[in-house]
């Protein structure tokens, strides 16, 4: 079970309605990075390896919590993948993810060197951050076909560049905590591995790779839900800064939408609702290997 599971549930849906204020859905805002491929869910996957490359460098306080991309081995490793799987065919897929993995770490640790990284090895960021992002359906859903080591184009390099290029200077200039998919201790095991994509300061910051800026209420249950969880996360000890706005980055239009987090957690049910969500969350809990929201990276239509 994930988060995305645990928020369908009709029970926690009534639950955090009760604490979420009203705001606009619509936002009208004009897109700055049109979807140039049928890409869509690779290149959202792949901005987030190439913002978190970029956050590292700009913040070096930065924390990461490792990369989906690795767990990928953990399913060859392990006999997880299609029954019947030829066990040569496994070892030999297995060292070409590993030998992917070990590049990335290591442009990785170039990359935090670089003071003014010019555009060649921008393109080399998003070209491995590409890479990175096709093993994560490996790991995700099992999928081990010919996407999964396919070439980069130059139009899907050049698209994570340009959302890269769009990111508000703010997202950059953390001075506090800066996590990258952090998690929040016991409470993320009670839905299957939670993670958020970003704290930095007294943010918690879901991305969006969409088309349409409309603040769905999906959204915004699944961030005040990751609320919840860094809330008693904090609570019991865990390296966790306090929690003072929600937001939501679409990355397609450059623009970071808040909600206080006050207007959450100070909410007279907010207690009653958070004891609530624990319990449905336990009781839905059953151990499972695939513990992170499960996404396609194969040819689709855009959205």
């Amino acid at each position: 079970m994930s988060v995305c599971d645990l928020i369908t549930n009709s029970e926690v849906k009534a639950l955090l309605d009760r604490v979420i204020p009203s705001y606009d859905r619509m936002l009208r805002l004009p897109i700055r990075v049109a979807s140039r491929s049928r890409r869509a869910p690779l290149i959202g996957t792949a901005f987030d390896y190439a913002l978190r490359f970029e956050l590292q460098r700009r913040c070096p306080q930065a924390r990461d919590q490792g990369w989906v991309a690795e767990h990928a081995l953990h399913v060859l490793n392990a006999g997880y993948l299609s029954e019947g799987a030829d066990p040569f065919t496994t070892a030999q897929l297995a060292e070409r993810v590993r030998c992917r993995v070990d590049d990335a770490r290591v442009f990785q640790r170039e990359h935090l060197r670089q003071k003014q990284p010019d555009r060649a090895w921008m393109e080399r960021l998003a070209d491995h951050a590409l890479r990175l992002a096709r093993l994560d359906s490996l790991y995700r859903a099992g999928y081990h076909g010919p996407e999964l080591f396919a070439e980069n184009s130059t139009a899907l390099r050049e698209e994570v560049l340009a959302l890269l290029a769009c990111v508000p200077r703010e997202i950059f200039t953390g001075r506090g905590e800066v996590l990258l998919n952090p998690t929040f201790g016991k409470y993320s095991s009670w839905v299957g591995g939670a993670d958020a994509d970003l704290i930095t300061d007294d943010r918690l910051i879901d991305i969006k790779v969409v088309a349409q800026p409309n603040v769905e209420r999906g959204m915004v249950r699944q961030l005040v839900a990751y609320l919840i969880l860094a809330t008693c996360a904090r609570r019991d000890g865990e390296l966790m800064p306090p929690i003072a706005w929600i937001q939501l980055y679409f990355a397609r239009h450059g623009h970071l939408w808040s909600m206080p987090a006050a207007s959450i957690l100070e909410h007279p049910a907010y207690a009653e609702v958070e004891r609530g969500i624990l319990q449905v969350a336990r009781a839905m809990n059953a151990p499972r290997f695939l513990p992170i929201e499960t996404v396609d990276i194969l040819p689709t239509q855009a959205t």
